[in-house]
């Protein structure tokens, strides 16, 4: 990849990163149509602000030409392509992409609109990094639960317990929980490099249960 577009694929991930909090929305157009469907989605999400007017969309409506994935392929640079929808239930995904070839892109970000209203979706990193910090809360809590439960068994009884880690006769559960908690990182920054796409939206539901697995295999 050349360097003008690894600068243009990190500017538009700043740009992207100003706008993660946003959710849009324009009646003044919903009035006009009874909803959104597929066939108007790409032409509402052009009001929004997540829109870039120096995209390859922006050219071809301006040349007054058909916005076909077709004619995108034949223009390098950044373009939207609406990549899901679900008119029953009013939902659409939108990618915003670098095209680097008629055969070759990388996605950027992605976009949905639920019930009229626009916003960014996660990256996979995200949700992934959400939901291990959810997960090692949880872990923190039960071994802290374990401590406690722990300390009050050693007072009651005389005999000594023994860990092939620890100079003191206790178990060190800080220690056991920090190894836990390092082996989680480690797990899901494996799967999600292995799994990784530019940051685009794919299954995060599987990824997350397969480092789950393997964590729980590593402890066994």
């Amino acid at each position: 990849m050349s360097l003008l577009v690894q600068h243009q694929l990190l500017q538009q991930k700043k740009e992207y990163k100003d706008l993660e909090h946003i959710q849009f929305i324009l009646p003044e157009f919903l009035n006009d149509f009874s909803r959104i469907t597929k066939d108007i989605s790409l032409d509402y999400f052009y009001y929004s602000p997540f829109y870039d007017k120096e995209s390859n969309n922006e050219k071809l409506k301006c040349q007054q030409q058909q916005q076909s994935l077709d004619k995108l392929k034949e223009h390098q640079g950044i373009e939207f392509v609406q990549t899901f929808y679900d008119d029953e239930q009013g939902v659409y995904l939108i990618e915003k992409r670098y095209r680097k070839s008629p055969l070759e892109t990388f996605t950027i970000s992605a976009y949905f609109i639920v019930f009229d209203r626009i916003f960014q979706a996660s990256t996979l990193k995200k949700i992934i990094d959400a939901r291990s910090q959810n997960a090692a809360y949880f872990i923190d809590i039960a071994f802290e639960e374990a401590k406690q439960k722990a300390n009050i068994l050693y007072s009651k009884t005389s005999r000594p317990w023994k860990h092939q880690n620890q100079n003191d006769e206790r178990i060190d559960y800080d220690m056991v929980f920090q190894n836990a908690q390092q082996e989680l990182e480690q797990v899901y920054s494996e799967i999600f490099a292995q799994n990784k796409t530019q940051d685009s939206t794919f299954d995060m539901n599987r990824i997350w249960a397969e480092s789950m697995q393997q964590f729980d295999k590593n402890f066994q």
